[in-house]
C-alpha cells in the first residue's frame, strides 16, 4: 500500500527506475524522483511528468497530455494509461505492469 506520509514529493515506494509492460506491447521505462519528478520513455515518445499520492494510487500527470495511475494490486504494481489527460479516470486505460529496474 502507498504511503500516506509524504514530503512535498511522492511516496518513497514510488522512487527508483522502473520498465512498464503494456498489455497493447509498449515498453516504458520510468523514473521517480523523491521531489515527485517522473520522466518517461519508450521507443515513439519521451515527456516529463509530476507525481502526487491519491487516495492509495500515485497519480502521474505528464507534460505531452497523458496521465498514468500506479497501484499495488496483490503485490504488483498495476500502472493504468490515459491519453489524452482527459480521458482520465473515466475511459478505458491500457494497463501495464512495473518492475523495479533501479
Amino acid at each position: 500500500m502507498l504511503a500516506r506520509q509524504l514530503p512535498p514529493g511522492t511516496d518513497p515506494i514510488l522512487v527508483g527506475r522502473w520498465q512498464v509492460t503494456f498489455i497493447n506491447g509498449v515498453i516504458e521505462k520510468c523514473v521517480v524522483k523523491a521531489d515527485g519528478f517522473a520522466h518517461e520513455s519508450e521507443p515513439l515518445r519521451e515527456s516529463a511528468g509530476k507525481a502526487v499520492v491519491q487516495d492509495n494510487s500515485a497519480i502521474i500527470t505528464f507534460e505531452d497530455d497523458r496521465v498514468e495511475r500506479w497501484t499495488i494490486i496483490d503485490g504488483q504494481m498495476i500502472v493504468e494509461h490515459w491519453c489524452p489527460a482527459s480521458a482520465y479516470p473515466t475511459s478505458r486505460a491500457v494497463v501495464g505492469v512495473a518492475k523495479l529496474t533501479r
